[in-house]
């Protein structure tokens, strides 16, 4: 018998292809749930969802504790987490910031006018270029970031009581307590 390297030469391309593949798929290189915890929310410019003649910048989440909270329109829990948010909103101690993200800017503004606008700001995140840099994965997700612009807390799933009370309503009140 002689010996082909035509007859190999698949077999070892194939291998090759195959050791790429794996090393390729068992590499981490996704945004975690706490990529951004203690780390100053990224500088931004983006336009508000609102006045499209407005700009919305980091400086504009500095001086309170935040709320941060990515949402679409096209989100089914982001409704019902907008139920929560108005609820909040009634508290004039939580400032709280929308992300309207990767959506159609009149669906946006739609979802606003059927279920409420708990935000005292909206940043249109149209490319989701802000969101991929805090580490949303995808809507709804939600930030605390304390008075100097500091990620403190970020829950990866829709709102309910439960969420609110046992976690972020004691964050936000004790990062108001001993963040001066």
């Amino acid at each position: 018998m002689r010996f082909s390297i035509w007859k190999v030469l698949p077999v070892i391309l194939l291998s090759l292809l195959s050791i790429l593949l794996y090393k390729g798929l068992s590499k981490d290189d996704r945004y975690t749930s706490v990529s951004m915890i203690n780390k100053p929310f990224p500088n931004f410019y983006e336009y508000d969802l609102q006045r499209l003649s407005k700009v919305i910048t980091r400086e504009d989440l500095l001086g309170f504790t935040t709320l941060v909270h990515v949402w679409s329109s096209s989100c089914n829990s982001c409704s019902k987490d907008n139920a929560f948010l108005l609820k909040l909103a009634k508290n004039k101690k939580i400032k709280l910031v929308g992300i309207n993200y990767i959506d159609d800017r009149e669906a946006a503004l739609d979802f606003l006018n059927a279920y409420g606008n708990p935000y005292s700001k909206i940043i249109f995140d149209a490319s989701g270029n802000l969101s991929m840099n805090i580490g949303a994965y995808g809507v709804p997700e939600t930030y605390v970031v304390d008075r100097k612009g500091v990620v403190r807390y970020k829950v990866s799933s829709g709102l309910n009581d439960s969420v609110l009370k046992d976690k972020i309503l004691p964050i936000i009140y004790w990062l108001k307590k001993h963040d001066s």
